[in-house]
């Protein structure tokens, strides 16, 4: 899937410092906007939260988990 290529790439790049807020926020609207994408590509209404559980966005669809939280200590000056 090419979005999560991009997650991945992203969230490697950008790995430094204080993300974790920034890292939920992105969580969540890559999350929303796929369920509506995947609700329209089907011709449905609505935002797709019972068709489409997280479950299925990573587990079926493969998507890309952003971290939840730091594995490392970072080297970045905050």
């Amino acid at each position: 899937m090419v979005i999560s290529r991009l997650l991945r790439g992203w969230c490697g790049y950008f790995d430094q410092g204080p993300i974790m807020k920034t890292y939920d926020f992105i969580r969540q609207y890559v999350d929303r906007r796929l369920r509506h994408w995947l609700m329209r590509r089907a011709g449905r209404r609505g935002r797709g939260f019972k068709e489409y559980p997280q479950d299925h966005l990573y587990d079926t669809l493969k998507l890309y988990r952003v971290p939840t939280r730091r594995t490392d200590r970072s080297s970045a000056k905050v």
